[in-house]
């Protein structure tokens, strides 16, 4: 298996999310077997967000470029470059305050 340069792969979600309408996208890394949780890359250009949506039973997010601004419960946290968040049980939304570059880890049900 070769490794992922996250710079690199960055660089190309920002260029993909910016000929997006929505201003964002993501790729899946691979993970061996079934494996106890997922990654993924996520790019999301200045001014546009990922819309309050349910939290997953385990989840982290960190900042690998830029900055976002993670909001639940009417509480906004910035997250910048090499910060990393856990995400709480609680809806919540992601806007990006200037380009973004996000690795979101997600437990799998069960395994959390």
């Amino acid at each position: 298996m070769e490794p992922t340069d996250l710079d690199e792969l960055g660089t190309e979600l920002l260029r993909l999310a910016g000929d997006a309408p929505a201003g964002r996208a993501a790729r899946q890394l691979p993970v061996a077997g079934e494996g106890a949780f997922t990654q993924t890359v996520l790019a999301i250009t200045a001014g546009q967000e990922l819309a309050e949506h349910d939290a997953p039973a385990s989840a982290s997010l960190q900042a690998l470029r830029g900055r976002a601004r993670f909001v639940a419960e009417d509480a906004a946290t910035e997250l910048s470059a090499g910060q990393v968040l856990v995400i709480p049980p609680s809806r919540h939304r992601v806007q990006a305050v200037d380009g973004v570059v996000l690795l979101l880890t997600v437990g799998r049900a069960g395994d959390a």
